[in-house]
């Protein structure tokens, strides 16, 4: 169940008692799975959801209209 995955990616950074971890993984409705060259979000969105890197990598950057400013990757678990 990826809330077990879930829970281990989160216990190796930051220990939540069992009643906290309860609260918490509840805001976590679904899963959402990308194609290869899929985008999470829009261009201009505000995003205000956490996600979590289960398999693959992702490539964070801001497109500009002369380039693309990569800021980072993800890899799981992360």
């Amino acid at each position: 169940m990826w809330q077990e995955e879930l829970k281990k990616i989160w216990n190796s950074a930051f220990a939540l008692d069992d009643g906290v971890w309860t609260e918490f993984v509840a805001q976590w409705r679904k899963e959402k799975i990308l194609k290869r060259n899929e985008f999470l979000d829009e261009p201009g969105k505000i995003e205000d959801t956490l996600y979590f890197v289960k398999r693959g990598a992702m490539r964070l950057y801001y497109p500009l209209e002369e380039e693309e400013i990569c800021v980072g990757f993800a890899y799981p678990p992360s």
